[in-house]
């Protein structure tokens, strides 16, 4: 299996960098010539060809790191796959299901399919396998025809042979070089990250199995996101409790006879002992204070929508 050296893969990271289109415009990296990635797109001809590549190839490899993410957020760097994916058990693998007639099948990802596509074939589900196949076709004015597997971590048999109208495809050129590094099944599939605070790129020497809200490429892209969190938490509590206090009023107002208590304070009372169960803290008798007026507004604003 053919194995990728880390300088392509730093040429790949340099390709990525959302600087390269305007480093050189007469020649682009020729550096990157000698390991193949970016060679090929010195020849598109039409101006703004080498970002539209590189916009297509990023869409490719975040396709691909999607894959690994859990429904809750976290991310698995080692459970990335290209494996087909279906919406229920009744599998029939020609796109219906048994019982309803209705699509069953999860569409398979774009990157995929343009690398389908460059090697002049049609991408297919193989039941058997838990893979996509490439079923080749002949055309008129082609002898070229193919079918290979390719495997759901990584890993493709074909060595493709890009005709001169791939070349001025910047679907096509991001579909040659996403294959570059997908054919290889190496470790590189694992080991690239995106930042989902910044959007960049890297390679990480060891990823770890999981990481619970996804990469952050640096301290300070991680003290970006401890600072949304903290910001969603604080406003999860001020919800919390402006309800607690919300529900604390409408206790009050229909109470008879009132309690000996300041409202303030009894209010203040509730809501804390809300609270207690989830070690949301304590809240004062000045927030209630301050916050007064918009929690009689909204007891009255539901009064009203439930009369």
């Amino acid at each position: 299996m053919q194995q990728i050296q880390k300088e392509s893969i730093d040429d790949l990271l340099d390709f990525l960098d959302p600087s390269f289109p305007e480093r050189d415009r007469q020649g682009w990296d020729h550096r990157s010539l000698k390991h193949g990635w970016v060679g090929q797109i010195l020849i598109t001809p039409e101006d703004g060809g080498v970002l539209a590549v590189q916009k297509v190839l990023r869409s490719f490899l975040e396709e691909w790191i999607n894959t690994g993410f859990h429904a809750d957020g976290s991310e698995w760097p080692y459970e990335r796959n290209f494996a087909p994916k279906i919406l229920s058990p009744e599998i029939n693998w020609e796109g219906w299901s048994e019982k309803g007639g209705l699509p069953n099948r999860i569409p398979p990802p774009h990157a995929l399919e343009a690398m389908a596509k460059f090697c002049n074939g049609t991408l297919q589900p193989s039941l058997i396998s838990g893979t996509y196949e490439v079923c080749g076709h002949q055309e008129a004015n082609t002898d070229s025809s193919v079918s290979v597997f390719i495997g759901p971590q990584g890993g493709i048999m074909y060595e493709p042979t890009s005709s001169e109208t791939h070349r001025h495809d910047p679907e096509m050129v991001a579909a040659g070089m996403f294959l570059m590094l997908y054919r290889s099944g190496s470790e590189w599939l694992f080991r690239l990250m995106q930042c989902r605070q910044c959007g960049s790129f890297d390679v990480v020497k060891k990823p770890r199995k999981s990481y619970i809200d996804g990469w952050y490429c640096s301290k300070k892209c991680r003290n970006v996101k401890a600072m949304k969190t903290t910001e969603k938490n604080r406003q999860a509590l001020r919800d919390r409790w402006f309800n607690l206090a919300v529900d604390a009023l409408s206790q009050w107002n229909a109470m008879t006879p009132k309690p000996r208590a300041d409202r303030t304070a009894w209010i203040t009372e509730q809501v804390n002992n809300g609270l207690k169960p989830s070690r949301d803290g304590v809240i004062k008798r000045h927030t209630i204070t301050h916050n007064l007026n918009e929690i009689e507004a909204e007891v009255e604003r539901r009064n009203h929508a439930k009369g």
